[in-house]
């Protein structure tokens, strides 16, 4: 093989976000007074060095020569580049192997293509002996491409780093590929296009590797095809970093199987409760994460060990190997070979456990809120099984039984490498990976020494492909061995059901995340109530009663409901039970009242009463594409709905035009309000700080602003003011008549609220046209029992057919109502409701045993396609004239019905039953939108098109059944909508009403600190400094770590200002993060509102040193840079803690002067004192 002689240079010092254009700019003068024409200069995106290649040798010296003894090149006129050779193996380029490279030895070479496509690259590896016909195949798309090194070492080769293992497919078993092209078969029963299989690994030794080899080197022919791939990689915005260094691979010294062998012996056993289960979890996570080799972190072990022998907190030591490797750059050849030596490890770990004061605040918040557990997760993919967490989660009923082990319990998700659900392709055979799950459901998880095998799940967890599995233990309390089917027995009696499905779901009642549970002293409170059926209908379908007495006892433990109104509706869970307890106020003592249709199962113990939601406030009501679509078909004019959305297009405007206006917005949108942003924007206005002088602040309103924008553009999210969301119940007085619903609320002031008159009622989602009725909204005498109710939707008993069935098939054990009387969208007319035929669930004739369920779940996931037959039906409703009414879309609306029952009955939706229709054309509104990016420098947004296919992607011709889509433009409500909201032109007005140069955030937070030392003087606060620093360090810590625990790649983690606002840019197109932000918002909700308290209040509970504590916070965070990271490519350094601090020690000041704030360089009167000096 040719390997050229020419000349290496390693360039650092670079700032990462100069382009390479410009450094090629810098760079050429210089290189054409040595008389060198012939070069290639590479820096990768995002990277801070670059490589150069001479072909000329000796010039090449030279050059280098000259640039060393300069050693004065400034970028910028202030980067200062750093030249040197690259030549050789070295202890970095041996240490980078060894790192990155799981297994040489058990990759043999193989010859094949490397294809580079518009969206990803894929080798190919050719078949052995079908000439032109590759046999195996790797898919890395380039969001999951780190970088891709060109190296000139050992050959010319190309290291592409990833993030996540490929996807990887054979091609289908056919030894004569020719026959497919001929025509043995009739149009009618031709046989399919031959497909591909994904499979979890490419051969046996590749299986022992491929969930933690992250680096993939492709050797190439010569110099000219390393030439060619540069050229290519040098495309679009898109294209993954490319950077250029001589990289000379040497096999490891021992097998990577054999160091995982040692790994997983040193980690089976707890070293005599030296090494407990938390700590050699955390340890087991880097490795299978690729982070560190087997080898690296078994000779932690003795020191981990030591550390458990002197008495250090278990937790301390967990989190010091949590945190191990944060800060630290991913094994590289620019790297100092030191950096990941095990000197350098047990120096780091060492500090960590010297510098843990106490318990991380995710600990102290499992430990100060009892609704809280602190699980461990696991994440198994087609390739690999990953560790994450562990991390606060809301307890539930089987949890609470065993609270002393909750070690003993994880939560397993199944998903794609890169975290998304497993999708089901028609043109892919996923058989070997779905046999991969069953077989992991059926056996045991080893991990750490334990194995844990399949427990259960709930519906919800079901729909996210998660389930609980659990390892044996002894009960401290009874010493019973604690087995999963002993756990099922102590559940409840499940013998005498004959579907998995339902079997599943009533289990799985055990499984629902609950945050309250109130011990009742016995059953004898607890009476049957009969259901109210007609017409083979149940019009009381899981909704029973609760005396006030025992309501308020649940308010009294409700997290957050202290001094708010009553609550009138629990969403419950008791014994074998399920569904909504309204409060009947003729009611006495602690009394219960349940119907049949609320039992699910047999269960006598334990005698708590569990509540998991909770009927608190009416919530704000939107409409949505589904609804606007069939408002439409029903006869709204268009007209009226541009109206409502141009108004919340000014609405947005003129809440972001004044800090007041701003305060508001974020409140009433509810964004960041646990972190105290909406005050602080109101007290900066109060002592009149400009808030357009924050680069930060500005981000939150302006990301705020956008994805509110981008949901009313894609998702039709369009407010109605006169309508609500409301959990439903039915009326047990029999007060109101048919048709007729009772809705009272209380507004922010306090106020009873109730509409009297016609209004329309729906619930989500809304597929069918019948799914919208009307209903008369009334009001009940001053002396009904009913009066003292609000908050909630009542229903009346009367009737052929009750109203919740009409709604999509609703009941009343938990569903929320939508309830709207805007004139603007009130329909003329209605259609009758569906009625669909019930179907049973699958009998299977016996008893159900742990392999029917875990059946029933792979079906699930395999059959898991509401997502696809929504986006059918929207399609086909858009093309046709009469909409949603077309007996074709009737029939979609039908097969997402049974889609959604599935979970229950376990029967799939027919999909041959799928109207027939050209699937590859769709209307514009359906099209993907721009990728907006938030700068890290700047935390402004950029907008990216995306581009065009290319029709000549080499990628895309590997797989012709997966044709183009074709967009036309939509004449319909939601195609004009679509094309009248500029979200780009949005930004620009948004930007252009505050000021482009706003200054760092140092500065507005300087004068907070300037302004907050002048009002205080005579405080003093330096005694907390060294708390302030501890407090902002755990809160950095729990920030950086959400971010990747909920973000849609484990390579891109999200923005600060998206965790600080629980707005993450791409969950308006991503299902997965759309449903994991408002579990995002909760978790940050709990650190910071951990952060705060931990502000105030010492360990005892008391708040006299509030003010001081808050200072010191303040100054650290102003005088003290904060946790720095690695954010798309570049350094970025964490900020809003300064902004936490800043809000709470604006407030206590406010409260230790009486409930003012004097203007920001103004006097004080009261004792002359200068607040700011001009």
């Amino acid at each position: 093989m040719a390997v050229s002689k020419g000349f290496d240079i390693f360039v650092s010092g670079i700032p990462a976000p100069v382009q390479e254009s410009r450094l090629r700019d810098l760079l050429h003068p210089y290189l054409l007074r040595q008389g060198i024409v012939h070069y290639e200069i590479t820096k990768g995106k995002n990277k801070g060095y670059a490589s150069i290649f001479i072909h000329d040798f000796a010039r090449g010296q030279a050059f280098l020569n000259v640039m060393q003894k300069q050693n004065s090149l400034r970028l910028h006129s202030k980067f200062t580049l750093n030249f040197k050779r690259s030549n050789g193996p070295n202890a970095k380029d041996s240490r980078f192997v060894k790192q990155k490279m799981a297994q040489v030895e058990a990759s043999k070479q193989r010859i094949g293509r490397l294809l580079v496509g518009n969206k990803s690259l894929v080798i190919l590896i050719d078949h052995p002996y079908l000439s032109g016909t590759w046999q195996h195949r790797l898919d890395m798309s380039f969001k999951d491409i780190y970088e891709i090194m060109i190296s000139r070492g050992n050959s010319s080769s190309a290291f592409i780093t990833v993030y996540v293992a490929p996807k990887l497919y054979s091609a289908e078993d056919n030894p004569f590929p020719e026959l497919q092209n001929l025509n043995l078969a009739t149009n009618r029963n031709r046989a399919a296009p031959p497909k591909k299989i994904r499979v979890p690994s490419l051969n046996d030794g590749h299986a022992k590797v491929v969930g933690t080899c992250f680096v993939y080197e492709v050797i190439l022919g010569d110099d000219l095809a390393l030439s060619s791939l540069s050229e290519l990689l040098r495309g679009g915005p898109e294209m993954p970093s490319t950077s250029r260094m001589d990289i000379h691979s040497v096999n490891p010294t021992r097998s990577y199987d054999a160091q995982m062998e040692d790994l997983r012996n040193a980690l089976s056993h707890d070293w005599h409760g030296t090494l407990p289960f938390t700590v050699r979890f955390q340890a087991l996570k880097i490795v299978r994460e690729g982070r560190l080799s087997p080898d690296s972190m078994t000779a932690l072990i003795p020191e981990l060990v030591e550390f458990g022998s002197k008495g250090i907190p278990e937790q301390t030591c967990a989190d010091a190997v949590r945190h191990l490797l944060d800060g630290m750059d991913s094994p590289h050849p620019a790297l100092p070979a030191g950096d990941y030596s095990k000197e350098s490890l047990i120096r780091r770990l060492r500090d960590a456990v010297s510098g843990s004061l106490k318990d991380s605040s995710v600990y102290r918040a499992v430990k100060e809120n009892s609704h809280l557990a602190l699980i461990h997760h696991v994440r198994i993919t087609p390739c690999g099984i990953y560790m994450e967490g562990p991390s606060p989660e809301v307890s539930n009923r089987v949890l609470r039984l065993y609270t002393d082990n909750k070690d003993s319990f994880v939560r397993v998700t199944f998903s794609d490498e890169d975290g998304g659900r497993l999708e089901v392709q028609y043109s892919t055979n996923n058989d070997g990976i779905w046999n991969r799950i069953h077989a992991l459901l059926d056996g045991a998880l080893r991990i750490c020494g334990r194995d844990f095998t399949f427990l259960g799940f709930s519906q919800s967890s079901m729909k996210s492909h998660t389930a609980w599995f659990m390892t044996q233990f002894v009960d401290p309390k009874t010493q019973d061995r604690i087995f999963p089917l002993l756990v099922i027995r102590n559940i409840g009696e499940f013998d005498n059901f004959r579907s998995p499905a339902k079997c599943a779901a009533r289990i799985g009642q055990a499984f629902t995340d609950t945050n309250v549970h109130v011990v009742l002293e016995s059953t004898g409170d607890r009476y049957d109530l009969p259901d109210v059926e007609k017409n083979g209908r149940c019009f009381s379908d899981g909704c029973g009663l609760i005396s006030p007495e025992l309501a308020d006892k649940i308010m009294e433990r409700y997290p957050g409901l202290k001094g708010r109104p009553q609550v009138n509706a629990f969403q419950i869970r008791y014994l074998g039970f399920k569904g909504v307890l309204s409060r009947a106020p003729d009611l006495i003592g602690e009394q219960l009242y349940l119907r049949l249709s609320m039992k699910k199962f047999d269960c006598n113990e334990p005698n708590h009463l569990e509540i998991c939601g909770i009927a608190d406030k009416p919530l704000p009501l939107f409409l949505n594409r589904s609804l606007i679509k069939i408002l439409e078909d029903l006869g709204v004019p268009a007209q009226n709905i541009f109206t409502l959305a141009d108004k919340t297009m000014k609405d947005l405007l003129r809440h972001i035009d004044s800090p007041i206006n701003i305060a508001n917005f974020l409140e009433s949108e509810q964004i960041a309000c646990a972190a105290g942003l909406p005050r602080l924007i109101q007290h900066l206005d109060d002592i009149q700080i400009p808030l357009v002088d924050d680069r930060f602040l500005q981000s939150v309103v302006e990301l705020a602003a956008i994805v509110r924008l981008r949901e009313l553009k894609y998702k039709g999210r369009i407010p109605i003011k006169n309508g609500m969301k409301l959990m439903g119940a039915m009326d047990h007085t029999g007060t109101l008549k048919h048709n007729e619903i009772y809705c009272p609320w209380i507004d922010v002031n306090g106020y009873r609220q109730v509409h009297l008159g016609k209004v329309a009622v729906t619930r989500s989602p809304t597929n069918h046209p019948g799914d919208i009725q009307f209903a008369q909204s009334v009001d009940v005498p001053i002396n009904s029992p009913l009066r003292e109710l609000h908050n909630i939707v009542l229903f009346s008993q009367y009737g052929e057919r009750d109203l919740p069935s009409q709604l999509g098939g609703g009941d009343l054990d938990g569903d929320l109502y939508d309830i709207f009387w805007e004139p603007l969208l009130m329909p003329p007319g209605r259609c009758n409701p569906a009625d669909y035929p019930r179907l049973p669930a699958i009998n299977i004739g016996r008893i159900v045993t742990v392999k029917d369920i875990t059946t029933h779940f792979v079906d699930f996931m395999k059959s898991d396609n509401i997502g696809l037959l929504s986006n059918h039906l929207m399609t086909l409703a858009d093309r046709l004239e009469s909409g949603t009414r077309d007996k074709d879309c009737i029939a979609i609306a039908e097969l997402i019905s049974n889609a959604l029952d599935f979970a229950k009955t376990g029967i799939k939706p027919d999909m041959n039953k799928l109207p027939k229709f050209d699937r590859r054309i769709k209307p514009d509104f359906m099209a993907p939108g721009p990728h907006v990016n938030i700068d890290s420098l700047e935390a402004s947004l950029q907008f990216v098109e995306q581009d065009e296919k290319n029709p000549h992607d080499p990628v895309a011709t590997l797989d012709p059944d997966q044709r183009k889509i074709v967009y036309y433009k939509s004449d319909k409500i939601l195609g004009r909508l679509y094309r009248m909201i500029d979200e780009k032109g949005f930004y620009d007005q948004l930007r252009a009403n505050t000021r482009a140069d706003a200054g760092p955030h140092a500065s507005v937070l300087g004068r907070v600190l300037e302004y907050v030392l002048a009002a205080s003087e005579g405080i003093i606060f330096n005694q907390y400094t060294d708390l302030a620093k501890d407090i902002r360090s755990d809160y950095e810590t729990n920030l950086d770590n959400i971010s990747y625990d909920y973000s849609l790649h484990p390579g891109h983690p999200l923005h600060e200002v998206e965790v600080v606002t629980g707005c993450a840019l791409g969950s308006i197109f991503n299902r997965r993060l759309k449903e994991s932000v408002s579990s995002m918002r909760e978790q940050f909700n709990r650190y910071v509102a951990h952060t705060r308290s931990a502000i105030c209040t010492d360990d005892d509970g008391n708040i006299d040193e509030a003010l001081p504590r808050s200072i010191a916070c303040l100054s650290v965070a102003v005088k003290y840079p904060g946790l720095k990271r690695t954010w798309a490519g570049r350094e970025v350094e964490l900020k809003s803690f300064a902004y936490v601090a800043a809000a709470v020690c604006l407030e206590q000041l406010e409260l230790f002067h009486g409930g003012l704030l004097r203007r920001y360089g103004s006097k004080s009167k009261g004792n002359g004192m200068m607040i700011y000096k001009g």
